[in-house]
């Protein structure tokens, strides 16, 4: 079908309904259909990035405010970057040192979170034993100094990947430990995460 046949904007309006696989191949037809895929920018694009809660990784958006060049462009970098998150996402109970934490039967579970045992991971840490598991349900754990590391243990998130962000700096002087299901974000004493 020629797209000079109808108005472009009926054609945007018609396009407005489908559906992300039905907007890829469209955009595979010919270069006029692409141009007009490509001018969905502000209208089906920007639906599809801020609407596909699947593409909803832990750094998305990263800048709410501010709108980006191409709508387009940022779903598919979100889209890439959820695929990624998933797939890594799916193994959580493969390490190479896990065989090290199972190995100690006695080993105790500290829950950390709103409502549990300890409120921060500082806490947690402090009592702590070697091979303990701590266990954050999620949320966002910010801490105001940096965290040191002197026991193996586990540090497992709750939830989906992305559920437990930690804003901290962490200092390893222990010769293993094991960090799962975790977002690091800078926190705003030091560019650095993990040492």
């Amino acid at each position: 079908m020629e797209i000079g046949g109808l108005p472009l904007e009926l054609w945007r309006l018609i396009l407005a309904y489908l559906p992300l696989r039905d907007l890829g191949r469209c955009g595979m037809v010919c270069r006029s259909w692409y141009d007009l895929i490509i001018s969905l920018d502000n209208t089906r694009w920007r639906q599809l990035c801020l609407g596909c809660a699947e593409c909803r990784h832990p750094n998305w958006p990263i800048k709410p405010e501010v709108e980006p060049r191409s709508w387009r462009e940022a779903f598919k970098q979100h889209y890439v970057a959820s695929k990624t998150w998933t797939k890594n996402a799916q193994d959580l109970e493969s390490s190479n040192c896990l065989y090290l934490f199972r190995r100690k039967k006695d080993r105790r579970v500290l829950y950390v979170g709103y409502g549990c045992e300890f409120e921060n991971l500082r806490t947690a840490l402090a009592s702590a034993n070697i091979y303990d598991r701590i266990l954050l349900q999620p949320g966002v754990y910010e801490e105001q100094n940096e965290i040191i590391l002197k026991v193996p243990v586990e540090i497992m998130g709750q939830g989906k990947l992305g559920d437990v962000a930690l804003l901290v700096c962490i200092d390893q002087q222990c010769p293993t430990s094991r960090l799962c299901n975790l977002v690091f974000m800078p926190a705003w004493f030091t560019p650095v995460m993990y040492k």
